[in-house]
């Protein structure tokens, strides 16, 4: 096949190659013009890197109290505040892009009800803007409230730890259940075009024999995560095992000031769950900040 374009107002062949030379050219002369941030925003870019994007990535933090923040020394700032603001404030310092995210973690929420407002919560997240319970309604739950740019583009699945302390008290629901759920709700999200990340549970603190049993269905639980992470071939956010590798994480990163807690992140615990997200979420975009 001869791929061979003609131009009546250059009277002769234009070669592809040629195309990419003065493409080239053209980016070249915009950074040393413009500076990289300013380049990357013009056309010629992503015909050389395969880079542009047109939107601004939006993810959105689904979750319990945990994703509500709850613990956090700023929780009344909602939704600036817990693992979600921090891992914005950690893109936005590594891409220059207009990022933006929807806080719409529920406090005390278990799967099942996570799964019924799934599909309804990927669709129309600012219905679900759940202030801490203790704290002032804020009139949005999504950073930056000035932006124009609001379609959640990747949602973060992390639930399951009140699940699990019903089952260390009862007995019920089932481990298998709460799974079951779990992969229902990656699969809905999935299935509506989302990109998916799973996350582990945190581990939980052993202060009383609840909590240590209910820390012994969180490992089994966690293991479930992880093969539904495999099977839906999602990235897995491994909360649990870099807070149990972290050095005394029991003090260092889980919150102390509430006496039989023994659940919620402190203040460095979320600033590490916001890393862990950031670097399992980065293989997803290229160098721009966009989304693969």
């Amino acid at each position: 096949m001869n791929i061979f374009f003609h131009s009546s107002s250059l009277g002769r062949g234009f070669y592809p190659g040629k195309v990419l030379l003065v493409t080239a050219l053209w980016t070249i002369l915009a950074i040393f013009w413009a500076g990289w941030g300013e380049a990357q925003n013009h056309l010629y870019f992503p015909l050389v890197f395969n880079s542009y994007c047109t939107k601004d990535p939006v993810f959105l933090a689904f979750g319990d109290s945990i994703t509500n923040c709850y613990m956090d020394s700023k929780i009344c700032a909602f939704p600036q505040c817990g693992y979600p603001q921090r891992l914005f404030d950690r893109l936005k310092s590594n891409f220059n892009r207009n990022f933006g995210f929807y806080n719409v973690g529920v406090g005390g929420e278990r799967t099942s009800g996570g799964l019924a407002r799934l599909a309804d919560t990927v669709n129309h997240p600012e219905d679900y803007n759940v202030a801490p319970i203790f704290c002032a309604a804020a009139p949005s739950n999504f950073v930056p409230r000035d932006s124009t740019n609001t379609l959640p583009d990747l949602i973060i699945i992390m639930e399951g730890i009140n699940d699990v302390g019903d089952w260390a008290a009862n007995g019920v629901p089932a481990l298998e259940d709460v799974a079951a759920n779990i992969h229902s709700m990656a699969l809905t999200a999935q299935q509506s075009g989302m990109r998916v990340v799973l996350a582990t549970l945190l581990p939980v603190v052993p202060i009383n024999e609840h909590r240590e049993l209910q820390g012994q269905g969180v490992a089994v639980l966690n293991d479930g995560i992880r093969q539904i992470a495999a099977e839906l071939q999602v990235p897995l956010a491994d909360v649990y095992s870099f807070f149990i590798n972290h050095p005394n994480w029991e003090i260092e990163l889980m919150s102390t000031s509430l006496e039989g807690d023994g659940l919620h992140p402190n203040d460095m615990g979320f600033t590490v769950m916001a890393e862990i997200f950031y670097q399992t979420i980065l293989p997803l975009m290229n160098p721009t900040g966009c989304l693969n």
